[in-house]
């Protein structure tokens, strides 16, 4: 008897391996670790670009330019990195930028504030809300609060105060208005 592979086992063996590797994939696949690794790919090349667009922000602001002088610097600067309004919703104010990939589909979501309903995009945070095109309610912002109609936004009827640069508006989350005793013109002008 001779010793060694006979080419039926062979190929019996190949075959167990592809179905072996087959699964593997669609196990991983249905997980859906390849979708969430794609997404921190894109997610990172976001932050940096975020980044770099808050850095070419700063140095103009620096340098006095405010408006429309600063929006046209800072646009110019960016797309000069290949940095474009085709691929990349960009919000340009005296407050501050914003940029986010129109390529990365963020899912839109719903929560309320004292009964009515607005809309965000999934991570967004207050500021970000604040200076989008999702700020229909037209909240201003102080250094640390957040009003609509002179009242201040809240976590909850506990009163819980917002911290507004870390804070992600949670979907399906009802927060609340804390009367403040004023009129919304106490608390200076919008940051959008």
């Amino acid at each position: 008897m001779k010793k060694g592979i006979s080419l039926i086992v062979l190929v019996i063996t190949i075959i167990v391996m592809i179905i072996i590797a087959a699964t593997v994939v669609i196990s991983l696949s249905n997980t859906g670790i390849i979708d969430r690794a794609d997404q921190a790919v894109q997610l990172t090349n976001e932050k940096q670009v975020q980044d770099f667009a808050a850095m070419v922000w700063a140095e103009k602001y620096m340098d006095e330019y405010r408006g429309e002088d600063l929006t046209r610097e800072v646009l110019e600067e960016l797309e000069a990195e290949g940095i474009t309004a085709d691929d990349w919703n960009i919000t340009i104010t005296d407050s501050g930028i914003t940029v986010k990939n129109k390529v990365v589909s963020a899912k839109e979501i719903s929560f309320t504030i004292d009964g009515t309903s607005y809309k965000a995009l999934e991570g967004m945070t207050w500021v970000d809300w604040l200076i989008s095109s999702y700020n229909t309610a037209e909240a201003t912002i102080t250094s640390d609060n957040i009003y609509i109609g002179g009242k201040r936004v809240i976590k909850s009827s506990a009163d819980e105060t917002l911290e507004l640069g870390t804070n992600v508006i949670v979907s399906g989350n009802a927060y609340g208005l804390k009367s403040t005793g004023g009129t919304s013109d106490q608390h200076g002008g919008g940051a959008g």
